[in-house]
């Protein structure tokens, strides 16, 4: 249908716009940094065009130019009206990510208590990347373990790094401390 035709058009020219590289080797939207910080510059946007947070949230699940469309359809601008004209999805979206917000933000004052995590945050580092390289050979040259690459780099598909001109590539890798290191070494 030309909605879907649109928002597959909508979906790539917005990865561009907001600098996510998307290829056979690399999908930058599964990388956890470059993918919020385009998450929020484009909801950001959205607020800029809508004027209105929840149309923003909206617009974010089901595209700026489909809620322009239910507003004009429905003659309403408000998301509380609009809803009734928006898909099932987009119409469920709103309330939960407003549950969501709200349940972080208050949960104390309701007495739940949010289970922290049972990982341990680990120090990590960037290393430039000036040429095709796989993740076994860095694994096997640094001693780093694969799956800690794996699971620091989801964005590259292949655990392969690409060379692409006029484009740098970095690695995400645990930074060990010096203590850490003490430890590393005293093993081996």
């Amino acid at each position: 249908s030309t909605l879907d035709r649109s928002s597959a058009a909508s979906d790539v020219y917005k990865r561009q716009s907001l600098g996510l590289n998307v290829n056979s080797y690399v999908d930058e939207r599964m990388d956890p940094i470059k993918s919020s910080d385009a998450a929020a510059k484009y909801l950001s946007e959205l607020y800029i065009q809508f004027k209105d947070w929840n149309l923003a949230i909206a617009a974010y699940n089901y595209g700026p130019t489909n809620i322009k469309r239910a507003i004009k359809a429905s003659g309403y601008s408000n998301f509380w009206n609009l809803r009734g004209y928006l898909p099932t999805e987009t119409a469920n979206y709103v309330p939960s990510f407003l549950s969501t917000l709200y349940l972080f933000e208050y949960a104390s004052e309701h007495n739940i208590e949010i289970e922290k995590t049972k990982y341990v945050r680990t120090l990590t580092d960037s290393l430039l990347i000036k040429q095709k390289v796989s993740f076994s050979h860095i694994s096997d040259e640094i001693n780093i373990p694969l799956d800690s690459l794996k699971f620091l780099n989801p964005a590259y598909i292949h655990s392969i790094i690409p060379v692409i001109k006029n484009k740098d590539h970095y690695l995400t890798c645990l930074l060990y401390t010096s203590d850490a290191a003490d430890e590393r070494s005293s093993v081996d």
